[in-house]
């Protein structure tokens, strides 16, 4: 399969978990739906691990990169939520979209990729669509937002977090890797959870449909992802995802009824997904 396809899935698959997850943390608490929703994300590659060779680090210092992916896929995943909960989804998929800049400057100084024109001029819109979506009565006014501090935080962490993602499908089997960077995170969000029983059973008994969705979503976009690395570049794949934020941005007016600042957020939106098209054409 064409990794264009693997990532347009992706792209689709992601956009709609983007938007449940808002539904959701609308209401429920963060650490007992982050705990729901990696464990059921990591029980997806179970049988898909059925499929392949497993392969595993041969190395320590291989095994202590899969580790500190994990690490920081827990730490997205207590940070990511709260932000989410706290911020607007027309907002805040477009705002997690911004580590496509670092992603550029880390998989060309880690991974030796590939500099174009395009690339740069498409990293340069990026950066100008972000700014125009923290605009409010003067620049940079949602940057006050703890949402969308905590968001950008995300942003930052998961843009290392995707170029370790890359190396290792070098060093691990796709379907293996992809339990553990969710099986890791649910173990130290587990004990979390243990400590909020009530929240938790609330959470089972209110959403547990929502999260076997995002559950499946997010475990089949992984999947994509996972498999698109295996062949083509980091800076040629990562861009095109950005495309989520159109699926996302569309469910939360049609949706959620979203609809604040609705026109500025989709002009920032459209200077980041012209900048990203600009990117990969670069690639």
């Amino acid at each position: 399969m064409s990794w264009l396809v693997l990532v347009l899935l992706s792209v689709l698959l992601s956009g709609i978990g983007a938007a449940i997850n808002r539904y959701v943390l609308r209401d429920e608490h963060v650490y007992s739906y982050s705990f729901l929703f990696t464990f059921l994300s990591s029980l997806f590659f179970v049988p898909l691990m059925l499929t392949e060779e497993i392969i595993l680090p041969q190395t320590t210092g291989g095994w202590l990169i899969v580790l500190a992916a994990g690490v920081l896929w827990w730490t997205i995943n207590i940070i990511g939520f709260m932000g989410i909960s706290k911020t607007d989804v027309t907002l805040s998929k477009p705002l997690a979209s911004s580590k496509v800049v670092i992603v550029f400057l880390l998989s060309v100084l880690v991974l030796g990729e590939a500099v174009t024109a395009g690339k740069i001029i498409g990293t340069i819109l990026v950066m100008a669509g972000m700014l125009v979506l923290t605009w409010k009565k003067g620049w940079f006014t949602h940057l006050r937002s703890e949402g969308v501090q905590l968001l950008l935080a995300a942003a930052v962490i998961m843009s290392v977090v995707h170029v370790l993602d890359k190396y290792n499908m070098g060093v691990v089997s796709p379907n293996f890797y992809g339990f553990l960077m969710y099986f890791i995170p649910a173990i130290p969000l587990g004990v979390m959870a243990a400590f909020r029983l009530p929240k938790l059973k609330q959470t089972i008994q209110n959403k547990w449909k929502a999260a076997v969705l995002v559950a499946v979503c997010y475990g089949a976009m992984y999947y994509f992802i996972l498999q698109a690395y295996r062949l083509a570049d980091l800076n040629a794949i990562y861009p095109i995802l950005q495309l989520a934020t159109l699926v996302t941005m569309g469910m939360a007016y049609f949706w959620l009824k979203e609809k604040a600042e609705f026109r500025q957020r989709v002009a920032g939106a459209a200077l980041m997904i012209l900048g990203a098209v600009l990117v990969t054409l670069g690639a």
